[in-house]
C-alpha cells in the first residue's frame, strides 16, 4: 500500500476556472434547458440566480469555499460567481 501524502489526497471535483465551470454547466443542462437559457433576454438573466444559480453554487462547491473559481470569475462571493457563469454561458449560446 502506498502511504505517501499524495495517495491520501482527494482530487478536487469542483471546476477551478470560469471556463471549466461554463463547460461543465453546459454538460449539466439538458438540451431543453440549454434552449431555454439561449432564449432568455439579457435583462432577465438575474432572475436565474435563485434557481439555476443555486444549482451552480452547490454543484461547483461555491458554498464550500471554492475560492479558485470565485477568483477566476473575478467575484467576491458565491452569488456573483454563479451570475458570471450563467452570463458567460448565455453569451456563448448567443453566437
Amino acid at each position: 500500500m502506498n502511504n505517501s501524502p499524495k495517495f491520501f489526497e482527494q482530487p478536487n471535483p469542483f471546476p477551478q476556472t470560469m471556463n471549466d465551470s461554463v463547460e461543465q454547466l453546459w454538460q449539466m443542462l439538458t438540451p431543453a434547458e440549454q434552449e431555454k437559457l439561449a432564449a432568455i433576454s439579457e435583462r432577465h438573466l438575474n432572475g436565474l440566480n435563485s434557481g439555476l444559480g443555486a444549482r451552480i453554487r452547490k454543484a461547483f462547491g461555491l458554498w464550500q469555499g471554492n475560492k479558485a473559481l470565485m477568483q477566476s470569475c473575478n467575484a467576491l462571493n458565491p452569488e456573483d460567481s454563479s451570475s458570471v457563469i450563467i452570463r458567460t454561458l448565455w453569451a456563448r449560446l448567443q453566437h
